[in-house]
C-alpha cells in the first residue's frame, strides 16, 4: 500500500523540523531545561535530568 503519511509526523522544511518529542531528545533538551527562569511561570520546577525525565514521560504518555 502506497500512502504519503509517515508515522511518527515529521514535519519540515529547509529551515526548521519538527517531529514528535521522544525520551532520546532528554539529552539534547537538558541545557535548557534547567534555565530556572523556564520554570518560573508553570507548577513544575526541574533541577536535574532525573526531573525533566519523568516530566517528558508524563507529557508522551
Amino acid at each position: 500500500m502506497n500512502t504519503i503519511f509517515q508515522f511518527p509526523p515529521i514535519l519540515e522544511n529547509e529551515r526548521i523540523k519538527l517531529k514528535p518529542l521522544e525520551l532520546k531528545h532528554i539529552d539534547d533538551l537538558l541545557e535548557i531545561a534547567l534555565l530556572p527562569e523556564l520554570w518560573t511561570v508553570g507548577v513544575r520546577n526541574i533541577t536535574s535530568k532525573d526531573d525533566l525525565t519523568k516530566y517528558i514521560s508524563t507529557a508522551i504518555t
